[in-house]
């Protein structure tokens, strides 16, 4: 279970007795933990980010025709890294302060340093590429 600590000015969780599950794949192995986030807090976690994350649109060119990419998308990165997916290079926004504390549990957890991460938002069944 991931537990949530929240008042006006921080946001951080911590992680205990977390089943896991681990499934092996090809190249790898996926370790999945089903109750990372309660159905509650998942839920106000997901309703947080979808109103306060700066979503964006960009724009996708192919086969010489220019698309909106079919999906809004937020990065948040650390200060010193430039990123470009599709040639498109990505504009960051800051490290909100739920994703900055899930990303520090997460590292916590695995051992493993992140430096960025590429929030997408499917908004119905045509969202894809």
């Amino acid at each position: 279970m991931l537990i949530a600590v929240k008042d006006s000015q921080n946001f951080s969780v911590s992680m205990i007795d977390l089943e896991e599950i681990t499934y092996t794949i090809a190249n790898g192995e996926l370790i999945f933990f089903p109750s990372f986030l309660e159905n509650k807090d998942a839920d106000e976690l997901f309703t947080l980010l979808l109103k306060e994350t700066p979503w964006k649109e960009d724009k996708i060119v192919l086969f010489g025709k220019t698309h909106p990419l079919p999906r809004l998308q937020c990065f948040m990165k650390n200060s010193h890294l430039k990123y470009t997916y599709s040639k498109i290079p990505m504009q960051s926004v800051p490290w909100s302060q739920e994703v900055f504390a899930l990303k520090q549990v997460i590292e916590s957890y695995s051992g493993k340093k992140f430096n960025s991460v590429l929030i997408n938002l499917y908004r119905n069944g045509s969202d894809s590429n």
